[in-house]
């Protein structure tokens, strides 16, 4: 088989190019964070034009607009290395074996989960060598015990590989400041612990935000009660941090020959704490009147019910309509109860009912002699009652008329005799 790399060379050897040591300049996850938020900025501000903006339309552009800002933000305060940083120029020292210095540009800067030390000379070439250093030390999220040892944390270990691959001194000067853990010197334990709770929180406020945008679509009171939640996850974020590098044994400050190294608090820091002090306020505000609307809308439907219309009487004076109302069925009539037996007058007692007088040429019919109905029951009528009290004689005559012509046959005396009345 023919070799592939022996085209127009003498040897047939492939190229093989020398090491090239180039610093990161910048951070891939940072950049890509705030081009996502370009694009989509861009995205939005493209289409607006197009659309016939009125003053509602205006106000949801503008939240959408702040919702991008709030997650950018987010994404910034949990991967961008630098919530503090500081920088120094001067004469560095650079190698320990010959006792060379360097004039050039120190810079720490101190994220969440580690820390960045850059080191560029001015110029950038001395001693035949590039200057150029940008470091990243991690103590993602192990403390460790003291030393160097297996056991010992995660900045510990960087410590110790930066040993052993020669780093500069100036670098390795301000990590050691991280590495010791004992007496007053815990510098390393109260960033790694401010860290770690800030990024905690930070990540807790961003399924909060989520929420806050889902439920203020639907159930805008709870949204404005997440949106809330959100800003005060993050001030506790801050809050927590700063804390962690407030104690009255904390005054970190890395000495040099011509400076000291103090770090102060980077734009994204206070970025961070502009946008948790902006939702808080704007979500405490908006849940107020929120609830204050909700309260009275409650109110209003349980003890104030609405004002009927008024309409134009007659006259021309206003007068109050009242709401037609459904028709109230009518009540239910119950037959009248009759009187025991016991609490009845007699019929020869009572009063006689007055008859209505006729006009014209007839007589009033001669009124008819009171009866006692004997306790039977019939009609209202007392017509009706007479008549079922002379039904109720005739058949007790008829019984007792069957009965004596049944006992005068031959041979029913020794029959029993029943009585049927």
């Amino acid at each position: 088989m023919g070799n592939y790399n022996g085209g127009f060379r003498d040897f047939g050897n492939p190229t093989i190019y020398g090491p090239v040591f180039n610093a990161a300049e910048v951070d891939i996850l940072t950049t890509g964070i705030i081009v996502a938020f370009f694009i989509l900025l861009i995205a939005f501000t493209v289409v607006l034009p197009s659309i016939n903006l009125k003053k509602m339309e205006m106000i949801k552009y503008g939240g959408i607009y702040f919702n991008l800002w709030v997650l950018m933000m987010i994404g910034l305060a949990l991967f961008y290395p630098a919530w503090q940083e500081a920088k120094i120029s001067g004469r560095f020292p650079y190698r320990a074996d010959g006792g060379q210095q360097i004039q050039g540009e120190l810079g720490i800067k101190i994220g969440l989960s580690g820390i960045n030390v850059t080191l560029v000379g001015t110029p950038e070439v001395q001693f035949n060598e590039t200057i150029h250093y940008n470091e990243h030390f991690s103590w993602t999220w192990y403390q460790g015990r003291t030393g160097f040892g297996p056991y010992s944390g995660h900045i510990n270990l960087e410590y110790k590989k930066a040993l052993i691959v020669g780093k500069p001194l100036a670098i390795l000067h301000v990590l050691e400041y991280f590495t010791h853990d004992g007496g007053l010197i815990r510098w390393g334990r109260y960033f790694r612990m401010g860290g770690y709770y800030a990024y905690v929180l930070i990540w807790v406020s961003f399924p909060f935000w989520i929420i806050a945008n889902v439920l203020l679509m639907s159930a805008p009171l709870k949204g404005a009660y997440f949106a809330t939640f959100t800003g005060l996850t993050m001030l506790t974020a801050v809050i927590i941090y700063g804390a962690e590098q407030t104690r009255p044994v904390f005054q970190f400050k890395i000495p040099f020959e011509n400076g000291t190294l103090i770090p102060t608090y980077s734009w994204v820091f206070y970025l961070f704490l502009l946008t948790a002090i902006t939702i808080t306020l704007g979500g405490g505000i908006l849940s107020f009147f929120l609830r204050r609307k909700f309260l009275e809308q409650e109110r209003n439907y349980v003890f104030e019910p609405e004002e009927a219309p008024k309409a134009t009487s007659a006259d021309g004076s206003m007068a109050t309509t009242r709401q037609k109302e459904e028709p109230m069925p009518p009540p239910r009539r119950e037959p009248p109860r009759e009187q025991p037996r016991e609490q009845r007058e007699p019929r020869e007692q009572r009063e006689p009912r007055e008859q209505p007088q006729q006009q014209g040429n007839y007589t009033d019919p001669p009124p008819k002699p009171p009866r006692n109905n004997g306790g039977q029951k019939g009609g209202n009528n007392e017509y009706e009652m007479d008549e079922l009290e002379e039904m109720a004689r005739r058949e007790r005559e008829e019984r007792q008329a069957r009965k004596q012509a049944r006992s005068q046959q031959p041979g029913a005396q020794g029959q029993r005799n029943i009585n049927f009345s």
